[in-house]
C-alpha cells in the first residue's frame, strides 16, 4: 500500500513522503530530511473518488532508514467524516 502523501510542515513548506501503513489513529511514512518539530498537516489520497483527506498529526516516533526516516504520525482531532473515510479505506486495503 505504497502511495505518495503530501505533508505540510510547520513552516508552510510542502514535502512528499511515501506511506507505509495507514490506520485509524495514525500513519507510518518514509521521508527524507530532518524531522519537523511541531504539528504537520497530511494530504492522504484514499482512492475513494474524493479529494485527498487532510488531517493534522504529530510525529510520535522516528527511526532512520535507507537515507531517510520512518515517522509514525498520530492523527489529531479527527472529525467523524475523516474517521469514516479512514475506516472505509482500511477495510479495502488490509493485507
Amino acid at each position: 500500500m505504497f502511495a505518495t502523501v503530501e505533508m505540510v510542515l510547520p513552516n508552510g513548506d510542502v514535502a512528499q513522503a511515501t506511506t507505509l501503513d495507514v490506520g485509524l489513529t495514525g500513519i507510518a511514512i518514509w521521508a527524507t530530511g530532518s524531522r519537523p518539530s511541531g504539528p504537520v498537516r497530511l494530504r492522504l489520497p484514499l482512492e475513494d473518488g474524493l479529494p485527498p483527506l487532510e488531517v493534522d498529526g504529530q510525529i510520535a516516533r522516528e527511526f532512520r532508514s535507507d537515507g531517510g526516516a520512518v515517522w509514525g504520525i498520530e492523527f489529531q482531532d479527527l472529525g467523524t467524516l475523516a474517521l469514516e473515510r479512514l475506516q472505509r479505506y482500511a477495510q479495502t486495503h488490509t493485507a
